[in-house]
């Protein structure tokens, strides 16, 4: 008997794999490690623009989830679409 988690069998993890965007209500969002590549920036930077407010995201548990849209919107314009609320 196999445990299979997001990366298949559980526990095992290439550094190649390619992860995939996860889908909530047919809204795809990426992890931090995921925007390291399609945005060219280190995990530190990328926590910092969250920080910043220039890329929006949802903290679920311990990690960050970020939008196709924001990404795609941040990619745009370099910096996050939605106002920042008070």
């Amino acid at each position: 008997m196999t445990n299979n988690n997001f990366y298949g069998k559980l526990g095992e993890k290439n550094e190649g794999d390619r992860k995939m965007p996860k889908r909530i209500m047919k809204t795809k969002f990426y992890l931090i490690e995921d925007l390291v590549d399609i945005l060219g920036l280190t995990k530190e930077s990328i926590r910092l623009y969250i920080k910043a407010g220039r890329i929006r995201g949802i903290k679920i548990g311990s990690m960050w989830h970020i939008s196709q849209e924001e990404v795609n919107h941040f990619l745009q314009t370099g910096d996050c679409k939605i106002p920042r609320m008070l």
